[in-house]
C-alpha cells in the first residue's frame, strides 16, 4: 500500500475529530460507555477482518471493531470514533475476545430512536454472526451509494472512496494509520 506523505498531504481536518484506538480494557469500557450513552440519533459500527470469508462457512475472523457517533460541543459537531482491536497481529494490546460480548450488548440494546448504521452492513452482520452474535444494523449507506451511482468499479462504493469524493479531503486507510503498528494519532479535540 502506498503510504501518505505527511509533509505534502493535508490532514489537519483529522484533528477536529476524536479518534481513539483503545490501549486497555478500562479505556475500552470507558469509550464504549460514552458511545452507548451518547444522545446521537445515528451511531455507526464497522468491522475489520482477516479477509472476506466471514460468512457461516468462512475462515476469516473479526480483528477489530470501530464504533462512532457525532456530538456537539460549544464549537460545533465533533465525530467520536473508537477502534477496539481484538486479533491485530503485532499490536502491543488486543482486547480479550470476551469484550466483544459487551460491545454487541451495547449495540443491540440501543433504543429504537437510535439508528445503527453499518456501511456494507451485510459484512458486519456476517462477521458478527460468524463470531456467534446477532448484531443490529438498521441502515446501510452503501445501498444508497449504489442507488446514486450504479456503476460497479473497484473502490467506487467503498466508504473511504465516498468520503474522499464527497468531502474533497484525504482520509487515511487502515494501512496508513497502523504503520508497522505505530499509530497515527491526532490531538483530541477535548484537550
Amino acid at each position: 500500500a502506498k503510504l501518505v506523505d505527511y509533509n505534502t498531504t493535508r490532514l489537519d481536518h483529522i484533528e477536529d475529530y476524536d479518534y481513539v484506538v483503545v490501549q486497555s480494557l478500562e479505556e475500552a469500557r470507558e469509550r464504549l460507555k460514552e458511545w452507548q450513552n451518547a444522545s446521537a440519533h445515528f451511531k455507526a459500527i464497522d468491522i475489520e477482518t482477516t479477509g472476506l470469508g466471514v460468512g457461516i462457512y468462512g475462515k476469516d475472523l473479526i480483528t477489530g471493531v470501530s464504533v462512532s457517533y457525532d456530538w456537539e460541543d460549544v464549537e460545533g459537531a465533533i465525530e467520536n470514533s473508537t477502534y477496539f482491536p481484538f486479533r491485530q497481529e503485532a499490536f502491543s494490546y488486543n482486547l480479550p475476545l470476551e469484550f466483544m460480548d459487551e460491545l454487541v450488548e451495547a449495540v443491540v440494546t440501543q433504543p429504537d430512536s437510535v439508528s445503527i448504521l453499518a456501511y456494507n452492513g451485510v459484512m458486519e452482520r456476517n462477521g458478527f454472526f460468524h463470531e456467534g452474535y446477532n448484531i443490529r444494523v438498521d441502515q446501510d449507506p452503501m445501498v444508497l451509494s449504489q442507488l446514486i451511482d450504479t456503476k460497479q468499479m473497484r473502490g467506487l462504493h467503498s466508504l473511504k472512496g465516498r468520503a474522499d469524493s464527497i468531502t474533497g479531503l484525504k482520509w487515511l486507510e487502515l494501512s496508513e494509520i497502523f504503520i508497522g503498528c505505530l499509530l497515527y494519532t491526532s490531538p483530541s479535540p477535548r484537550d
